[in-house]
């Protein structure tokens, strides 16, 4: 049973979506881009789109390199908190599980994110991101059964891919 802090012991079914690609990087290369702390931001953007731009600092646990129980706080660029994730799974140069939390009466949510990556060989990786999400507003979760919300989130989990395969923008 999955519960959110905060609400009744009920059980939430949790939807997911994956995408995977193939990028023509070694994994090591990969692997530093999607699980540096210093590279989260850019990679939140990507998921995010339309130009926003956040701020991603780890405020608990393992720092450099993250680890199994880094906590990190994303933020608006200059504003409040957006969000907060854990480290829950963090295999290096394989791959780690993030939880993420959200609370408010109609925009609640309680997400799983996990990147894996392996060595196809020495300058080919393959890479897959894959997101469930409950929404805790009963509302919200029906309306998301109705619209096309996989589809939605497959386009910004490959931005999110794409986004590993581009060096950042200086």
């Amino acid at each position: 049973m999955l519960t959110a802090p905060g609400y009744p012991a009920t059980v939430l079914r949790m939807r997911g979506v994956s995408v995977s690609t193939t990028i023509r990087k070694p994994v090591r290369a990969v692997w530093t881009a999607a699980s540096a702390p210093s590279g989260w931001a850019r990679l939140i953007e990507a998921f995010a789109g339309y130009g926003m731009r956040f701020d991603a600092a780890v405020v608990d646990g393992p720092k450099d390199p993250a680890g199994e129980g880094t906590v990190v706080e994303v933020r608006k660029a200059g504003g409040r908190p957006v969000l907060k994730g854990r480290m829950v799974w963090w295999d290096p140069l394989r791959g780690f599980t993030a939880t993420a939390h959200a609370g408010g009466w109609f925009t609640g949510y309680h997400g799983t994110f996990t990147v894996k990556v392996s060595e196809l060989d020495d300058a080919l990786t393959s890479a897959e991101i894959a997101m469930r999400v409950v929404f805790l507003n009963r509302f919200v979760e029906l309306a998301s059964l109705l619209m096309p919300v996989g589809f939605l989130y497959r386009r910004r989990l490959a931005k999110v891919l794409a986004a590993l395969s581009d060096p950042p923008a200086r």
